[in-house]
């Protein structure tokens, strides 16, 4: 499976965290998986959300979920916001 390393920075919280996410999986299968990390990195100062979304941190886009991240143009490197 690929795996690409991304730098998750998340405003609610003022961090930022880097991690693996894979290459050929949608990023609303993503989605909890990442805040659920996230909750944990942050020892619940992060709560996930129904209404939760990944922003590209260059141009502030949001990330089509129905897309996998590597049809979203994710590479390794890339910066996302979620909020």
């Amino acid at each position: 499976m690929n795996r690409l390393l991304v730098d998750i920075y998340i405003p609610v919280i003022f961090k930022s965290y880097q991690m693996f996410i894979p290459a050929n999986v949608k990023i609303r299968k993503l989605m909890p998986l990442i805040e659920s990390i996230v909750q944990e990195l942050s020892y619940d100062a992060y709560m996930p959300s129904a209404s939760s979304v990944l922003c590209r941190r260059d141009n502030g886009s949001i990330v089509n979920s129905n897309a996998t991240a590597e049809q979203a143009g994710i590479i390794n490197g890339t910066g996302l916001i979620l909020i």
